[in-house]
């Protein structure tokens, strides 16, 4: 992005003539009058400030228009003379945006699964172009030493296995950052949810029980009551 009112470039017409018929004055044609204004010795420059991710190139023409009059010179009779040139400008890229995730904020992956395992793909966006647009990402905090990123992909694994009946949630800050000068950095925060695997037998508790029965009991009479316990979430925890 540039500051409004900045010469960037100066055009040229020369003319034989001499006096008034031999000098110039230069003019913009079209909608770039709008972007543009030249002043009597051919330097242009911008009168709106330019950003090079809006629109990162212009083509117009130049007018350069000479003095002669109607009038006429030498016997020579006719109008003023112009010729005109076409003007290809390209916006520079500078490091003035930062990366925007993408990715959403919450991740998933099953329990037990070996080091290794994708957790999610971190994705960004940057507007710049070039190196201002390479992104690294970094694991910039965690409560755990469980997972890791890759600097250049954004792939999200795991170090270890995971036990849900463990830990449950964990929370994770990555930062991306681009390769710009200065370099521009986006942070966000992703919140890995570990999904229950049937893993847990059930459990007696306690584990020994003791009861009497008169021997003419009735059919269906209660005897005793048990307790069990399973780690595991949903269905897998449901005991019958």
């Amino acid at each position: 992005m540039k500051d409004a009112s900045f010469s960037f470039f100066q055009v040229e017409a020369r003319d034989k003539d001499s006096g008034d018929a031999g000098r110039i004055a230069y003019s913009i044609i079209g909608e770039a009058e709008s972007w543009f204004r030249i002043s009597d010795n051919g330097t242009l420059f911008s009168t709106r400030q330019l950003d090079r991710e809006t629109r990162s190139a212009f083509s117009f023409v130049v007018k350069a228009t000479d003095g002669n009059s109607l009038e006429g010179g030498n016997g020579g009779g006719g109008g003023r003379n112009s010729a005109t040139a076409t003007v290809l400008l390209t916006i520079q890229d500078v490091n003035d945006e930062s990366p925007v995730f993408t990715s959403p904020p919450d991740a998933f992956v099953a329990e037990n699964l070996p080091p290794n395992t994708v957790v999610m793909s971190v994705a960004t966006v940057d507007r710049d172009q070039g190196r201002n647009a390479d992104i690294e990402y970094f694991l910039t905090r965690s409560d755990s030493e469980n997972f890791d990123v890759g600097r250049l992909d954004g792939i999200l694994r795991t170090t270890r296995s995971l036990d849900r009946e463990d830990k449950a949630v964990y929370d994770l800050v990555v930062t991306a950052t681009d390769n710009g000068v200065p370099r521009r950095s986006a942070s966000m925060d992703i919140r890995v949810h570990v999904l229950d695997a049937n893993d847990n037998t059930p459990v007696f508790r306690p584990k020994t029980y003791s009861a009497t029965v008169l021997e003419n009991a009735t059919l269906g009479q209660n005897i005793l009551d048990t307790t069990a316990f399973d780690a595991d979430s949903g269905l897998n925890g449901e005991i019958r």
